[in-house]
């Protein structure tokens, strides 16, 4: 996600920084900016080989209202349907327990056992993805972030990266094609249409609606590291467009 590894000097393992994990170290070592946590969401819910319940929960589990049994004995068949053989349940169940204990904290999901001194939350939970729907029967729904919550410019580099290379994007495909912004993000289409309008405002997308068909025009040469360039430049008060 942020380190590549590689063999090095008598086959002895080298990790190397990534370009996503040189930028964040270059700018935001200590993940004060929210969205730090959007490009490692992103990383993290896309990330299919190392981060499979991650993966799974947001790009391919379609409940918006579930229960700890709804998710792993979804996972459960997802797993089977992969070709990647049996997994113990106990170590779905931990999985489940982990992706929930990552956005949301602890006082939301053990109220009767959180103790004040054992407030440690994970950042994530900044990001608002999940809320808890009703306590006591343990039902958990995902939540679209506010609108105002995701930068365009976290938004633009994810589009980018899922284009490779195409310059015409439909929105169908952008809110509901895995690893896309739309699934990694939770969004609802009102929200990523005033995420889109913001970028077409600015030049960088035009949203193209002719016959019946909806698609997103990428109107600059921008890589994925071109755009979280961008989006820390931003922050430091240097032009959005520049």
């Amino acid at each position: 996600m942020l380190i590549d590894r590689r063999n090095g000097r008598n086959q002895l393992p080298l990790f190397l920084l990534h370009v996503l994990g040189e930028l964040v170290f270059t700018h935001d070592p200590y993940l004060a900016e929210i969205g730090t946590l959007w490009l490692l969401q992103y990383r993290l819910a896309s990330n299919i080989d190392e981060a499979t319940a991650w993966y799974f929960f947001f790009n391919e589990f379609s409940m918006r209202e579930f229960t700890h049994d709804n998710f792993v004995t979804a996972l459960q068949n997802f797993i089977k349907m992969t070709g990647d053989g049996d997994v113990a349940r106990r170590s779905l169940d931990d999985d489940f327990q982990c992706i929930v204990n990552t956005y949301l904290p602890r006082r939301k999901t053990d109220d009767k056992n959180f103790s004040p001194e054992n407030n440690i939350v994970c950042p994530f939970a900044e990001l608002g993805l999940i809320d808890v729907l009703n306590s006591r029967e343990k039902i958990f729904r995902k939540k679209c972030p506010p609108i105002d919550a995701l930068n365009p410019l976290v938004a633009l580099a994810v589009i980018v990266d899922n284009a490779g290379g195409r310059k015409e994007i439909s929105l169908t495909e952008l809110l509901r094609s895995p690893k896309n912004v739309g699934r990694v993000f939770n969004l609802d289409s009102i929200a990523l249409l005033d995420v889109l309008r913001k970028l077409e405002r600015r030049q960088f997308v035009k949203i193209n609606r002719t016959a019946g068909l909806d698609v997103l025009s990428l109107r600059r040469e921008l890589t994925f590291a071109d755009c979280v360039a961008k989006f820390y430049a931003s922050l430091d008060g240097r032009d959005f467009d520049s």
